[in-house]
């Protein structure tokens, strides 16, 4: 059974152990965002993704045993939801140091509705700031490898109109006139980053250039592959 049909079959299988009681409305809204989210990367607020637990079992279920090569895309997909995950906890991090820095300025701190943070706490969260920008780039990396590869696949296996369709909605976004995301929201003209293009796909969702610059790199390096392919079978076709 195709992964994401499992995840289906799971949340449809929820019981009280994961919800208390069954919610078959809360369930067939995940499904809707199952299906909907991934084609809806025009959005211009911030996408609402299933609940990690299911994302992270559709992805190990396309990962093992063996990679399922003709899910590559719905394996994006998935890691671009989880992405939206660690974009929310990211939220979450720079409020809760914004609103502790309020408070610590404060004149009554016996007025506080609120207990400041630990220095060990406030030291952790201040790292996830810091790496933010890291982890952005590693779920750029998987996500350009997962390009190259089924790119590079669909070519091998001369499926011409799917690999027409995949790099279309892989690497359009970087042919095309697009306003990159800006983490402190100054867009060039007041423009937000989905104002410039139509999105293709989810993962386009808050692109920054240097998001661009990797998917420019894949794009390049799918085409070195094209023209070396093609001139390896010229040159075994090529009678000496």
């Amino acid at each position: 059974m195709a992964a994401l049909d499992v995840l289906k079959a799971e949340i449809l299988t929820f019981t009280h152990t994961v919800n208390q009681s069954y919610d078959d409305k809360k369930a067939q809204k995940i499904l809707d965002l199952v299906e909907a989210i991934p084609e809806d990367g025009s959005q211009s607020s911030s996408p609402t993704p299933p609940p990690l637990g299911l994302l992270v079992y559709a992805v190990k279920s396309i990962l093992y045993p063996t990679v399922i090569y003709e899910q590559i895309s719905d394996l994006v997909r998935l890691f671009t939801m989880i992405d939206f995950w660690r974009q929310r906890s990211m939220g979450e991090v720079k409020t809760a140091v914004i609103w502790d820095d309020y408070f610590a300025s404060s004149g009554d701190k016996g007025q506080m509705p609120y207990t400041q943070l630990t220095d060990d706490v406030r030291g952790i969260l201040l790292g996830h700031q810091e790496d933010a920008l890291g982890w952005r780039r590693i779920f750029m990396r998987i996500v350009c490898k997962c390009f190259t590869t089924h790119l590079q696949r669909l070519w091998l296996n001369q499926r011409g109109a799917s690999f027409r369709k995949q790099w279309e909605v892989y690497f359009s976004i970087a042919t095309k006139h697009f306003v990159p995301y800006d983490s402190d929201n100054q867009q060039p003209d007041g423009q937000k980053p989905s104002q410039a293009v139509d999105l293709t796909h989810a993962f386009q969702y808050q692109l920054s250039v240097e998001d661009l610059d990797m998917l420019v790199e894949s794009m390049q390096e799918c085409r070195e592959f094209m023209v070396e392919s093609f001139d390896n079978a010229k040159a075994w076709a090529t009678p000496e």
